[in-house]
C-alpha cells in the first residue's frame, strides 16, 4: 500500500478537513457541537492524524514507523473526508424531517412511544456522516477483494471483418498490477489458479511490480501458464520510476519479450496478428500525444500490411494516434478508472471525457479498452473493482451471451 499524496499535500489537506469540519458542526450543527463529548472525539480524531503524519515524516531511517504512518494518515484523510464533506448534507436531512415531523404536535399516544420525533431527527441526522464513513470504509474492503477475470468481447464492423483464424481468439489483458504494493505474487498465482479457460495470448500493459524482486517470478508465472500465442508486454512509468534499467534486464532474463518502440508479428491459423508496444513518456500533466504520436509509429514500423494491428499502450492517450495509425485493437490501462466509478464508468469521466479513463470506447473501426487494473497504487475503490479483463473478438456477425461488447 502507497499513499496517494505526498507528505505535505497530506498534511495541508489535512488541515483544511478539520477547520471546514470545525466549521460545519459549530455552524450547521450547533446542539451536537455543544456536547463535550463530541468535541472530545472530534479533537482526537484529528490528533491522531497529526500524530500519524508526524510518524510518516521520519523518513527512512525509520521505515516501520514511517509507512505506518503514513498509511494511517492516508486512510483516516479518506474515511474523516467522506464524514465531513457529509456535514452539510446531515444538516439538509435534520431540516427537511424537523420540518416534516415536528412543525405539527402529535396526538396524544396511548402508550408510550419507543423514540420521541426529536430523538429521531437526531439519529437520521447522525446516520448521514456515520452512512459516509462507512462507504468509505467499504472502499477498502472492495479494493482488497481478489481480481475478477471480466470477459469483453470487441466488436468490429464489417468495415473492417475479423479474419476468420481470428474469430473468438482470447487475450487476458493483465495491466497495474503493482506487485509490492497492495498485491504480490502469491495473488496473480491464486488468479491464474482460479482460471478455467487458458486465453490465446496473455499481455502485460505495464506498472507490473513496485517491487522489482517480484517481476522476474511475475513473468515466469505468466509463462507457465502456457497460452497458445504467448506472453509479451509492454512498459509502464512505474517500471521507469523504480529503475528501468533494472527492469529491462529482468526482462531480457525471462521468456516474456518486452515491446518498447516496436512489434512482433504472430500466426493464428492462417491470419498475421502484429502486436506493438508503445513506450511510456513517465512525465504526467503535460502534452504527451507527441511522445506517444512517434512511439507508435516506430512501433508499427514493421506491421505487414494485412495483419490485425494490437498496440499496448499503458497509457489511454495512445488510441487517439493508434486510431490514426490504423490499429484495430489498443489495450490500455495507467488511470486504475480513478478507483471510484457508477455503471461501469469512472466518476470522473465527466472531467476528462477524452481521458478515456475506463472501460470501452470507438474511434471509426478502432477499438479501446482501458482497464482499471489487476491491483492498486492505494487500495481504495467505490464502484470500480480491480480487474483482469479477458478480451475476446468478434464480428458484428457473431456474439457471446451474457458478456458486454466493446
Amino acid at each position: 500500500m502507497w499513499p496517494f499524496l505526498s507528505l505535505t499535500q497530506s498534511l495541508s489537506l489535512c488541515s483544511i478537513l478539520a477547520l471546514l469540519g470545525a466549521v460545519f458542526l459549530r455552524v450547521l450543527h450547533r446542539a451536537a457541537w455543544r456536547r463535550r463529548g463530541l468535541r472530545l472525539a472530534y479533537v482526537a480524531v484529528f490528533a491522531i492524524l497529526l500524530a500519524a503524519h508526524a510518524a510518516w515524516s521520519v523518513g527512512l531511517d525509520w521505515f516501520v514507523v514511517s509507512y505506518w504512518g503514513a498509511i494511517v494518515a492516508s486512510v483516516g484523510l479518506i474515511v474523516t473526508g467522506f464524514g465531513v464533506a457529509s456535514l452539510p448534507l446531515a444538516a439538509l436531512v435534520r431540516v427537511v424531517f424537523a420540518f416534516a415531523l415536528l412543525r405539527k404536535a402529535p396526538p396524544a399516544p396511548s402508550h408510550a412511544p419507543l423514540m420521541s420525533r426529536r430523538a429521531f431527527v437526531g439519529a437520521a441526522t447522525a446516520m448521514v456522516p456515520l452512512g459516509a464513513m462507512g462507504t468509505a470504509a467499504g472502499g477498502f474492503s472492495a479494493a482488497v477483494t481478489p481480481t475478477a477475470l471480466r470477459t469483453i468481447p470487441v466488436t468490429f464492423p464489417k468495415l473492417r471483418q475479423l479474419h476468420p483464424a481470428l474469430e473468438g481468439f482470447s487475450i487476458l489483458q493483465l495491466s497495474d498490477l503493482h506487485l509490492g504494493a497492495a498485491r504480490n505474487v502469491r495473488d496473480l498465482e491464486r488468479f491464474f489458479e482460479g482460471l478455467t479457460r487458458r486465453p490465446d495470448l496473455i499481455v502485460f500493459t505495464g506498472d507490473i511490480a513496485d517491487d522489482l524482486n517480484q517481476l522476474g517470478p511475475a513473468l515466469h508465472l505468466a509463462h507457465q501458464f502456457r497460452a497458445r500465442c504467448g506472453v509479451l508486454a509492454s512498459l509502464g512509468n512505474h517500471e521507469y520510476l523504480h529503475d528501468v534499467r533494472r527492469a529491462r534486464a529482468i526482462f531480457d532474463a525471462s521468456p516474456v519479450p518486452l515491446l518498447v518502440d516496436t512489434g512482433t508479428t504472430l500466426r493464428v491459423g492462417g491470419a498475421s496478428l502484429y502486436v506493438a508496444g508503445a513506450n511510456d513518456p513517465v512525465v504526467i500533466r503535460t502534452n504527451i500525444q507527441p511522445f506517444l504520436e512517434g512511439s507508435i509509429d516506430r512501433a508499427l514500423g514493421d506491421a505487414p500490411s494485412d495483419a490485425f494491428r494490437l498496440l499496448l499502450s499503458h497509457r489511454p492517450e495512445g488510441f487517439d494516434p493508434a486510431a490514426r495509425h490504423g490499429v484495430d485493437l489498443t489495450l490500455s490501462g495507467h488511470t486504475h478508472g480513478g478507483q471510484i466509478g457508477f455503471n461501469g464508468k469512472s466518476a470522473f469521466e465527466p472531467l476528462w471525457p477524452d481521458g478515456y479513463l475506463w472501460g470501452a470506447y470507438r474511434r471509426g473501426t478502432s477499438r479501446l479498452y482501458t482497464t482499471s487494473g489487476f491491483g492498486d497504487w492505494f487500495p481504495f475503490r467505490i464502484g470500480c473493482s480491480t480487474e483482469a479483463p479477458l478480451v475476446v473478438l468478434t464480428s458484428e456477425r457473431t456474439s457471446i451471451s451474457g458478456a458486454r461488447s466493446l
